[in-house]
């Protein structure tokens, strides 16, 4: 299960996310199947695991049976495991025995005892005066479930057998098995084997992971980075300066072409951190400043402009642009 749901994340992964996660991705994919393989290796033989999946469901029908409906899956069950004249009693006046049968030409009384807890002293007297009513060789008391130590204490001075759920769990074993009779290859992969598969998975994820920081590592230093600049637009205290001062860090790498400004031309605007009416505001800007502009209508209705050293937004509606 395991396995399957790290697939399924990791092509989700590869199909949404970037390359460098990628690489990542499919280390995953690949230690979920070498994990899918080596589990289908040391698992056993698909006939065992039908036998066992039977049993449990056996096993499961029985805890909701009527004590009337488990003598007669008992009564099929003996049938199965070579016992024969079997006679399921009527239940009143059966004289402590719920089926008789005969294996090998003696006879048993079985009592059975279909319980949620173990069976206690009064079946072993019941199926003892039973054996000696019907005359028979041999008393069991059979049950889905085990004994009390009165129980086993008085079975073992009586002679009466005490079939339990172990017993009655290889009952029904033997009634599946042709389902595996004859099924070759039921040894499980040697354990050196399954080690080399786990080497070969951990090599594979190591040099995967390995190639991947490598890749984004490499990416990350060819990308560019830009010059840092920045405007500052400033004041007196008694006439302001509609001045906007460019100070680059670097030298540009075309000191012939002038910068983009944008004169404001109605009464007021102001300087937006994001392109929206929304965002926050940075400052504001009167009519008849200047805004250098790093890109002339960055969305439909806005300029991008760079204001104290931040990249920001104005309206274009109340600006006009001096030259291009």
């Amino acid at each position: 299960m395991v396995p399957t749901i790290l697939v399924v994340i990791a092509i989700i992964i590869v199909l949404f996310t970037d390359e460098h996660t990628r690489g990542f991705c499919w280390a995953i994919l690949i230690i979920s199947a070498i994990g899918a393989i080596i589990k289908v290796i040391v698992s056993e033989n698909p006939a065992r695991k039908r036998r066992s999946k039977s049993l449990k469901e056996a096993l499961e029908e029985i805890f909701y049976m009527s004590g009337f409906e488990f003598e007669h899956y008992c009564g099929e069950l003996l049938s199965k495991n070579g016992y024969y004249s079997i006679n399921v009693t009527q239940g009143s006046g059966d004289f402590g025995a719920d089926i008789t049968a005969k294996q090998n030409g003696e006879k048993y009384v079985i009592q059975c005892k279909k319980y949620s807890k173990n069976v206690g002293i009064k079946a072993v007297q019941e199926v003892y005066a039973a054996k000696q009513h019907y005359n028979a060789d041999y008393a069991v008391v059979l049950t889905n479930v085990y004994f009390t130590p009165a129980a086993q204490k008085l079975a073992a001075e009586t002679g009466v057998l005490l079939w339990d759920r172990e017993r009655l769990c290889k009952m029904i074993e033997s009634t599946l098995s042709s389902t595996s009779d004859g099924f070759a290859g039921n040894q499980a992969m040697p354990r050196w084997v399954v080690y080399i598969f786990i080497a070969i998975g951990f090599l594979i994820l190591m040099t995967t992971l390995i190639l991947s920081v490598l890749q984004s590592s490499n990416s990350s230093k060819s990308v560019p980075t830009a010059s840092p600049t920045r405007a500052i637009m400033y004041e007196d205290s008694t006439i302001r300066k509609n001045t906007v001062v460019i100070i680059k860090t670097t030298p540009s790498p075309n000191p012939t072409k002038r910068p983009v400004i944008a004169k404001v031309v109605k009464e007021g605007v102001n300087i937006r951190k994001e392109p929206s009416a929304e965002s926050d505001r940075i400052g504001y800007a009167v009519k008849g400043d200047k805004l250098q502009v790093i890109k002339e209508y960055y969305t439909e209705k806005w300029h991008q402009i760079l204001y104290e050293g931040q990249i920001c937004y104005v309206a274009a509606y109340y600006c006009e642009i001096e030259n291009n």
